[in-house]
């Protein structure tokens, strides 16, 4: 049991030191879960802005694929840090959000993602994006997603 807790405090400061990939820069994240699981990284392209992290042990369910829970984080974490840029850093919450599972990304891959704003209003937005590896996407997302102005705005819903 020990010895499982003591890989994983390894793994984990492991994962803290991973450079970034050629042509990319690391994120600043502030979640705790996507600290845990990240580092994520970015760099700008002619389609937007590029996501991406590299998928290691701590990412993978019993097939050796990343877990459809961590696609589905890094996908929020992405579109999340697009939408809080879109709206001058006030603050964002997922209202919601679909991901479509089309294939296994295998470990040691470089997953990337670059959302996009589908539609704005003042308080709402909708993006969706590609998660992929090596050109082939790995799953489909949209979300929606709500600026919170202020702390009243959250309570009152």
């Amino acid at each position: 049991m020990l010895e499982s807790i003591f890989k994983s405090f390894a793994t984990l400061a492991a994962a803290r030191s991973i450079n970034p990939p050629d042509g990319f820069e690391p994120c600043h994240v502030i979640d705790p879960f996507e600290a845990y699981i990240g580092p994520y990284f970015r760099r700008s392209s002619p389609a937007g802005t590029e996501f991406c992290m590299l998928l290691d042990e701590r990412h993978l369910n019993a097939m050796g694929n990343a877990h459809g829970g961590l696609l589905m984080t890094f996908a929020d974490a992405a579109m999340g840090m697009l939408a809080w840029e879109s709206v001058a850093q006030h603050p964002v919450v997922t209202l919601g959000m679909n991901l479509t599972f089309q294939r296994p990304a295998p470990a040691g891959s470089q997953l990337l993602m670059t959302p996009r704003i589908t539609r704005q209003t003042r308080s709402m937005l909708f993006i969706d994006g590609e998660l992929s590896v090596d050109d082939h996407i790995v799953a489909g997302a949209t979300s929606i997603w709500r600026v919170v102005r202020s702390h009243a705005a959250i309570t009152s819903t």
